[in-house]
């Protein structure tokens, strides 16, 4: 037992150690570099000017969450021709935003829960595995891989997006191929969320769950499964489905995302080029921003004064 709560203490202590770190590192540099990053903040700060005046009115709790979730089903673009994201990250953002003023300091900041749902869901997975050692070291290792490191310090939607896809393996897997009711809900709540944060999350849980399917269908050819324990199974996909479909709908079946499905599919065909994806301003290869886009935001930041644009 006390082998067991050691490694519990060293893991929260590590998680301490790294958030104190990352703190430190969000306060004092104020530099934006990385791909996608510049954007992402300019769309996280059009969906801040939309989202103040729900939460300021006088209008009923219920009604200001439908405005909200009205909201998160808009794009925050500048122009017809530009890419698509859903919101649900700027969502979380404009909670910071709310809480502690609108700096670059509060957006990045806004990365923190996605910080510990990685950590965590890493740690459970290697827990569930083998056991609280390796789970320790997983999560060490995981902070070690160059590209997790640098995420953390960035505003992007690659890391939230890690985070629950990574969330929604663990759940996948405490499912017992579907056999538990609770976490076949909260998988569909999770994977659903998820899809608000990044379309990318379908592709990354869409396997797993394809063999489970292919796994559960084959043992009951075999008669290792009966049938009302198949029903049981079925029942509990079908909530999963449910949940999943009607959550990644706020986003992906709204009129900002059943457009940006087919505009994807079309740039990720070679149909378009990649740089015209962007207006003018915001064009940039994919590798960097222009150091000017980057140098605007540093300075509207670290003077606390936001210059917004209007959204044609």
């Amino acid at each position: 037992i006390m082998g067991i709560l050691s490694w519990k203490i060293l893991f929260i202590s590590f998680l301490i150690l790294i958030s104190t770190i990352n703190l430190f590192w969000m306060k004092e540099n104020y530099l934006i570099g990385g791909t996608d990053v510049g954007n992402q903040l300019f769309f996280q700060l059009n969906f801040f000017q939309n989202f103040k005046p729900i939460i300021n009115s006088s209008s009923p709790a219920l009604e200001k969450i439908c405005h909200i979730i009205i909201l998160m089903s808009k794009a925050m673009t500048v122009s017809e021709k530009c890419l698509w994201w859903p919101n649900f990250v700027y969502f979380i953002s404009s909670l910071f935003n709310l809480m502690i003023g609108t700096s670059l300091f509060a957006s990045r900041l806004s990365m923190f829960p996605f910080i510990f749902i990685l950590f965590f869901a890493t740690y459970l997975i290697a827990r569930k595995i083998a056991d609280e050692k390796v789970a320790f070291f997983s999560v060490t290792f995981l902070f070690m891989y160059p590209l997790i490191s640098q995420s953390m310090k960035q505003y992007n939607l690659d890391f939230p997006l890690t985070a629950f896809v990574c969330f929604s393996i663990y759940l996948l897997i405490q499912t017992d191929y579907f056999k538990n009711l609770i976490y076949s809900i909260f998988l569909g709540i999770i994977a659903g969320i998820g899809m608000n944060v990044k379309g990318q999350e379908v592709l990354f849980v869409f396997w797993p769950i394809s063999w489970m399917v292919l796994y559960i269908i084959f043992k009951f050819l075999k008669k290792e499964i009966k049938c009302r324990e198949l029903g049981k199974i079925g029942i509990n996909f079908f909530l999963f489905l449910i949940l999943f479909s009607s959550l990644s709908a706020i986003w992906w079946g709204s009129k900002g995302g059943v457009p940006a499905i087919f505009y994807h599919l079309k740039v990720y065909s070679s149909e378009m080029k990649y740089s015209d994806n962007f207006p003018p301003l915001l064009k940039y290869n994919r590798f960097s921003l222009p150091a000017i886009f980057s140098h605007l935001f540093a300075l509207f930041f670290l003077k606390e004064k936001i210059i917004f644009f209007e959204f044609s």
